[in-house]
């Protein structure tokens, strides 16, 4: 019904990995949280055996093809959803930690909003309609200011999807003045 039957693209990580990552969806949407206590949870509450090895093996698995592929039946399913129309759509940003001091080219040292300013995290920018159905999200990196964040996104989603007469929503630090700008310049319609 929605597309996401099997996201893996290569067939030998199609059924395993597909299942594995069922189950973990939903024990993590049910009980959020880590990937340890949700093996643990599918065990105890619903009989569901899984080994944590392959839980990590098949996070291995998820790149950037994997991404894209979601990314495509979410907004595949959401435009069936809508009509085949995007008329509205909300945008936010928030920071997401790693129990880490390590950073790399992404995670980064920034503005945490969960008050880590110590630890690495990445800044993760989502676009939403009306009725709260996901379009797409991107990933910045963690010192990235979250109003630096719109104007890369929108030429994405404007190529990407080819958005008409869309409508953005977003909170006032994400519609500054370069953005607002931006937003008139290239005759997008907006809600602050």
């Amino acid at each position: 019904l929605l597309g996401f039957t099997n996201p893996f693209s290569r067939p030998a990580q199609r059924e395993s990995s597909a299942k594995i990552l069922r189950d973990i969806v939903l024990a993590r949407i049910a009980c959020p949280k880590s990937k340890r206590a949700s093996v643990e949870l599918l065990e105890e509450q619903f009989g569901v055996n899984l080994d944590l090895d392959q839980v990590y093996q098949m996070m291995d698995k998820i790149d950037d093809r994997f991404c894209e592929n979601i990314q495509k039946c979410a907004l595949a399913t959401t435009l069936k959803l809508n009509g085949g129309k995007l008329r509205v759509l909300f945008y936010d940003a928030t920071t997401l930690y790693f129990e880490s001091f390590t950073e790399d080219e992404l995670k980064r040292n920034g503005y945490s909003k969960d008050m880590k300013f110590n630890q690495s995290q990445v800044l993760l920018a989502l676009f939403v309609t009306e009725n709260g159905l996901p379009i797409g999200y991107e990933l910045f990196p963690g010192n990235m200011f979250e109003g630096h964040t719109l104007i890369p996104v929108l030429e994405k989603l404007k190529m990407r999807y080819q958005l008409e007469d869309v409508i953005f929503v977003a909170d006032r630090g994400l519609l500054n003045k370069d953005n607002l700008e931006f937003l008139d310049k290239n005759n997008f319609k907006y809600i602050v």
